[in-house]
């Protein structure tokens, strides 16, 4: 029931953003512009939450005129209370709503990375390019190879060098 009216609530709010639902054969571009109209209607959220904190800064420098201060900041707390709540409300609504669409684009992007995995032209392309790689890697391991062999050798040169030199 509440993620229902949460539902109802979010569907109120793009409505007053002017948002559109288009078909899923455009999802991606979708999910884009919704997600750029969740951020204008998020906007819009904040400055509703600014003038509401900014009447209720009003509305308490205005009771520290009165005599009965504390009854007069009770009432300016609970009004402060009530229209913050409808803007949270909306806020939840709007999160929710920005957490399925997110989480579409997820599994959309998921699934084009399954899709292209299981293309058999990319599964050749990577037994290819793993087939170069261990070729490389052999070839590799034999310049190790090579390399401490004439290491191991250089000693004997360097003696023969010496011997076969007429200084």
């Amino acid at each position: 029931m509440r993620q229902m009216h949460y539902r109802l609530l979010v569907l109120f709010i793009l409505s007053l953003g002017g948002v559109a639902c288009i078909t899923s054969s455009f999802a991606g571009i979708v999910h884009d512009q919704e997600l750029a109209e969740l951020e204008i209607v998020q906007d819009n959220l904040d400055l509703q939450k600014e003038w509401v904190q900014y009447r209720n800064d009003t509305q308490v420098r205005q009771c520290y005129q009165l005599f009965f201060v504390e009854r007069c900041l009770d009432r300016v707390r609970q009004t402060y209370l009530k229209e913050i709540k409808v803007v949270r409300v909306q806020e939840l609504a709007m999160h929710d709503r920005r957490r399925e669409v997110n989480e579409m684009i997820k599994t959309e992007k998921d699934t084009l990375r399954i899709a292209e995995r299981q293309d058999p032209k990319n599964i050749q392309e990577r037994a290819d390019n793993r087939k170069a790689f261990e070729e490389k890697q052999i070839l590799r391991a034999k310049r190790i190879e090579e390399l401490e062999e004439r290491r191991k050798d250089s000693e004997k040169r360097a003696q023969q060098n010496r011997s076969a030199s007429p200084l």
